[in-house]
């Protein structure tokens, strides 16, 4: 009966242990939300003027904490840490690449449809992480970070690639 008991209480907390490790490492919550800012440069991605136009292409600017400047990470329900990736202040837009078939096609936001163009993968650094688009392999980013640079899919390599989440 005594090595039963233990042997209970040792599956017990072994349990507890797999629920805790399944809990760490399930995605972020629909209401996750983040102010994207380019590795090292200070430079948050921005919907520009607050725009709520399909299309409008997505840019960087110097991060001042708008609504333009946050956006909700929702869990594609995939069970992949996929995520549709919206504005905050126009929540029926998801990023999505202009031509996910095209290297170096610029961000726009578009009409939520729930498409593969509009999933975004969270690939994790060390302290960073990088946007990559599942359909097409590439990852959101610039080839120069500065105020008004257009936003676009390209390799996954360099450090305009990385973004910090805060």
């Amino acid at each position: 009966m005594k090595l039963q008991g233990k042997i209970a209480g040792i599956i017990g907390v072994l349990l507890i242990g797999i629920v805790g490790a399944v809990a760490l490492a399930t995605p972020a919550s629909a209401a996750t939300y983040s102010h994207p800012v380019v590795h090292n440069s200070g430079l948050c991605l921005d919907v520009p003027g607050y725009s709520t136009y399909p299309g409008t292409q997505l840019t960087l600017y110097p991060c001042n904490g708008g609504g333009n400047q946050t956006f909700l990470f929702e869990d594609s329900g995939t069970g992949a840490y996929q995520y549709f990736i919206h504005p905050r202040h126009n929540p029926s837009m998801c990023l999505t690449p202009g031509n996910a078939d095209l290297f170096g096609s610029t961000i726009i936001q578009w009409p939520c449809n729930a498409g593969l163009r509009q999933r975004w993968y969270l690939g994790f650094g060390l302290w960073d992480r990088i946007l990559v688009n599942p359909y097409s392999g590439w990852c959101a980013g610039v080839d120069l970070a500065f105020s008004g640079a257009y936003v676009n899919v390209a390799n996954c390599k360099g450090a305009n690639r990385i973004w910090s989440l805060p």
